[in-house]
């Protein structure tokens, strides 16, 4: 009997221990913080974002949480992921699954996926003449959109004979700039209306340039004689005489010579002035100085009206 009753008692005890480490086993630990990734998100329309919370502590029972939006028409969110709908705020909560009242939110501003401006060139109007046979320049304003502020190359397409342009510009913050076309003197008259001009692979619609016939006022010169010496050594010189035989109608204030050095990728005109003034002959000695892989001259005449008359070009030393 005696053994009897040490067994129950024994057995009593066990089942008291037990009891107790089952109650210890079912204690919860219930959540005291959440925490987001994120809690600022600005989103274009139709973006997404995976937003991560935290259950804290990390040993929290239940480490789930549910997703809420304030707004599914300007945001939803679905398993922590948030997709932007429609422009506007919206508030993206993570409410701690336990039932503890612990959340975590992040505001969400949506905004227009606005779309780049399609870039385009306008050129003005052709400001300034042009005359055929003289050397001048005109300009042209532009316009532009969808093309940054800054410093570019471009260039012309169609240009006539005798006709070129500087190939560097500058659009200024409200998308203007000028280009400069210039005719060295052997360009044509006429009307020439299908210039493009292109910048950063955009080119313009078509836009026109006019070459002015001669004027009567326009003096005449030619050059009579040349010679030369020493140009391919790098340091020639050249005498030139011309004759004026026409002021055109107004006495002759300037004259002189141009010559035009010409190198494998460039070219630079020099003027030589008389001293002289008038008309009849006159004569140009550049004494040291010109070179170039080609050399050609031409008289100038100008005269009080303004008007510029030129000889023909006269190649006189070529590689």
């Amino acid at each position: 009997m005696k053994s009897l009753k040490l067994f129950l008692a024994g057995a009593i005890a066990m089942a008291g221990i037990v009891s107790i480490s089952s109650c210890k086993g079912d204690e919860r630990i219930a959540a005291t913080d959440v925490e987001l990734n994120e809690t600022k998100l600005s989103l274009k329309v139709g973006e997404t974002f995976k937003l991560i919370a935290f259950v804290l502590p990390s040993n929290a029972t239940n480490q789930s949480v549910k997703w809420e939006s304030d707004d599914e028409e300007v945001a939803t969110v679905k398993g922590g992921t948030v997709t932007a709908v429609a422009e506007g705020p919206a508030v993206i909560t993570a409410t701690a699954a336990d039932g503890s009242g612990e959340e975590a939110r992040c505001n969400v501003t949506v905004v227009g996926d606005t779309p780049t401006p399609a870039k385009s060139i306008t050129v003005g109007e052709q400001e300034g003449k042009m005359v055929a046979g003289q050397s001048g320049t005109v300009t042209y304003a532009i316009t532009t959109t969808g093309i940054a502020a800054n410093h570019y190359m471009f260039s012309v397409s169609n240009l006539p004979q005798g006709v070129n342009n500087f190939d560097e510009l500058d659009i200024d913050d409200n998308g203007g700039s000028t280009i400069t076309l210039t005719g060295n003197g052997t360009q044509t008259a006429g009307t020439y209306d299908n210039l493009t001009l292109r910048i950063e692979g955009t080119t313009s619609a078509p836009f026109t340039l006019t070459v002015e016939e001669q004027s009567e006022a326009i003096p005449v010169v030619t050059i009579t004689n040349h010679s030369s010496n020493n140009l391919g050594g790098g340091s020639g010189w050249v005498l030139m005489q011309a004759n004026i035989t026409s002021d055109g109608g107004t006495p002759i204030v300037e004259r002189g010579m141009k010559a035009l050095e010409v190198y494998a990728d460039q070219s630079f005109t020099r003027t030589f002035k008389d001293s002289g003034t008038g008309t009849g002959t006159f004569s140009i000695n550049t004494e040291y100085g010109l070179q170039g892989n080609k050399l050609s001259i031409r008289a100038y005449a100008i005269n009080e009206a303004g008007y510029t008359g030129y000889s023909e070009w006269v190649t006189i030393y070529e590689e």
